[in-house]
């Protein structure tokens, strides 16, 4: 672990801690205003590092930077009866209670607005809402979403970011509409779009994905960009004349370029400058394996150059011009950058085998060939053939076997484009993976593979990686950052309050919830971004955390609220040994939630 990773560690338990610390405070201020003795406050865990004790309660700093706690006379159950009985949690009303109880998630709410406002003020980059891709026959397509829409607002909310409008959807119900306006060449346009359940997570979607950036964030040493005079910085505008929302269509566009110039529109520091270059061949991990299976016709768009062929549903593409099209992703290949130039694919239909010329074209709002074929979002990873003296050969994979996971990541309901990611990342990281496979009715069986990198002749490459999508800084004044950043808590409260009632009703699967080491991991990532982007995440949690203590659950706020309402209605206290039994059962509750929680992380 080198010193980055050290402090980005620290500075992640540091928040963790901060949040827990203030939650703390919270509970030792209202204490001391309710008359509680408060018989120790302390700032981390572990050895005290100093302390001191004044009024009767011990203050301290802990030798772990990491949480605190507030420990009041009378608050576990079966606690001794002190001198001072009248200073006791356990002796006060309902109300001095419950104001304790809420000072907790009160300072956690305080605290998020404040670090909501440090972030937004000092400015923060975010995802811009920018459609730079409209899946075919997503009911984003059948509402007339076009690539190049800019989203400005959402179920009524503006001034919205590409994180805003994702979570807005997957938050909602599948028989909620969604009103989106969006910018269109200078005018406002407002849809309603009903989302269907993604086969991949289980959630809702409309089928879109926001325009990728055009940065240069990588170069590839002595590449084709490198040699060209690229630098890191630049800001690709426009290919040959032709801008792109997504970094793949100018692939798709260099690809059908190969091994001839292209010209590079980029701006360097504010001033433009062409850059010429030669694409080649692009590089591919390689097991050695082709599906049984080549691309299924999932639908056939209306007066599509398919429809106008009777390509039908059902339909398997094994060839465009002779070259074999073994995924989807070949298909498209071949495709995209050949509008208005005829094709002949082979379709193989039942048993019957034959050729139709298709040709490619770009419908409004488009920016590659299309014939109006729709893939399945699911794929057969049935073995069709294994490649003499390819590393799948060597272990044993045979036609017929099924693939099922690569690493830790099962290849269920996903597509073979995904399974191809994972061999490219495999291939720049080390070459290596543990695939596993079925075979028959036997079990799944798993081995090391060694992974090749191999061309590929079909995609182009220039040795450069763009930032993955358009960034969008936003910044506000000091007195407007407070109140965005009081707008943004309440979202995250309806965010949270959305996912607890999706898992609750069986909507959302309770495998999306991160405990410990999700956490963990992901704040890993965010604070390798910078402290501001931190500090953000840490409002966005102290939120979560807050909400999550509101549970009507002992032993957490919100459970031992309701017992001090229920305190409230009857008239007296619940007697010790029936609040210590609630106690060890809501612990019972919680540690199994806990275990499986952070067991569905480590899986992960």
């Amino acid at each position: 672990m080198n010193v980055d990773s050290i402090i980005r560690v620290v500075e992640i338990f540091v928040g963790i801690g901060l949040l827990i610390a203030v939650h703390e405070l919270g509970h030792f201020l209202a204490a001391k205003w309710a008359g509680v003795r408060v018989e120790k406050f302390a700032i981390g865990m572990g050895p005290k590092l100093l302390w001191f004790v004044r009024g009767g309660t011990e203050y301290s700093l802990r030798v772990i930077p990491f949480g605190g706690f507030c420990a009041m006379s009378g608050e576990a159950p079966g606690a001794p009866t002190t001198d001072e009985p009248l200073r006791e949690f356990r002796n006060q009303p309902p109300g001095k209670k419950a104001v304790i109880l809420l000072a907790g998630v009160s300072m956690n709410f305080v605290l998020a607005i404040v670090l909501f406002s440090i972030a937004l003020g000092v400015g923060l980059d975010f995802t811009r809402p920018l459609v730079g891709l409209v899946h075919p026959g997503s009911p984003a397509e059948k509402a007339g979403l076009l690539p190049g829409d800019q989203i400005t607002a959402i179920n009524g909310q503006q001034d919205v970011d590409w994180e805003d409008v994702l979570m807005a959807i997957v938050m909602g119900d599948l028989e909620d509409n969604v009103s989106l306006t969006v910018a269109r060449q200078e005018r406002k346009i407002d849809f309603t779009v009903r989302p269907r359940k993604s086969t991949v997570t289980g959630l809702p979607e409309i089928g879109i994905e926001p325009a990728t950036g055009r940065t240069v964030t990588r170069l590839e040493r002595k590449g084709p960009a490198d040699e060209a005079g690229l630098r890191e910085g630049d800001v690709i505008d426009a290919v040959d004349g032709l801008q792109f929302l997504r970094w793949e269509y100018a692939l798709c566009h260099m690809s059908s370029r190969m091994g001839r110039p292209v010209t590079l529109d980029v701006m360097r520091a504010g001033k433009p400058v062409s850059v010429s270059l030669v694409p080649r061949p692009g590089r591919k991990g390689a097991i050695g394996v082709t599906p049984a299976r080549f691309p299924v016709v999932a639908g056939v768009a209306e007066d599509s150059p398919a429809a106008r062929a009777d390509v039908r549903t059902g339909d398997e593409v094994l060839a465009i011009d002779g070259t074999p099209t073994p995924t989807f992703d070949d298909l498209i290949a071949l495709t995209a950058p050949a509008t208005g130039r005829p094709l002949v694919y082979r379709i193989r239909r039942g048993e019957e085998t034959f050729d139709v010329t298709l040709t490619p074209e770009r419908a409004p709002g488009r920016q590659i060939g299309q014939v109006g074929i729709r893939r399945e979002t699911k794929t057969d990873f049935t073995v069709g053939a294994v490649e003499p003296g390819s590393p799948a050969e060597a272990a044993g994979l045979k036609p017929g076997d099924v693939l099922t996971h690569v690493d830790d990541a099962s290849l269920e309901k996903q597509n073979w484009s995904v399974f191809q990611n994972l061999l490219d990342a495999a291939a720049e990281s080390g070459g290596k993976v543990t695939l596993g496979w079925r075979r028959g009715e036997v079990g799944v069986e798993k081995k090391a593979v060694t992974v090749k990198t191999v061309e590929d002749p079909l995609r182009a490459d220039v040795g450069i990686t763009v930032n993955p999508a358009i960034q969008w800084e936003r910044k506000y004044s000091p007195w407007r950052a407070p109140v965005v950043g009081l707008k943004k808590s309440w979202q995250v409260v309806q965010q949270v309050y959305l996912f607890l009632r999706g898992m609750l009703t069986r909507r959302i699967s309770p495998k999306h919830a991160a405990g410990p080491v999700g956490i963990i991991k992901l704040s890993y990532r965010i604070a390798s971004r910078g402290i501001i982007q931190l500090v953000y995440w840490m409002a966005i949690l102290g939120v979560n955390l807050a909400v999550v203590n509101l549970l009507p659950m002992t032993p957490l706020d919100g459970g031992l609220l309701v017992l001090t309402g229920v305190e409230k209605l009857r008239g007296r206290r619940i007697s010790e040994k029936w609040f210590l039994r609630l106690q060890l059962a809501g612990w019972c509750v919680v540690l199994v939630l806990f275990t499986l929680i952070t067991i569905n992380d480590i899986l992960r």
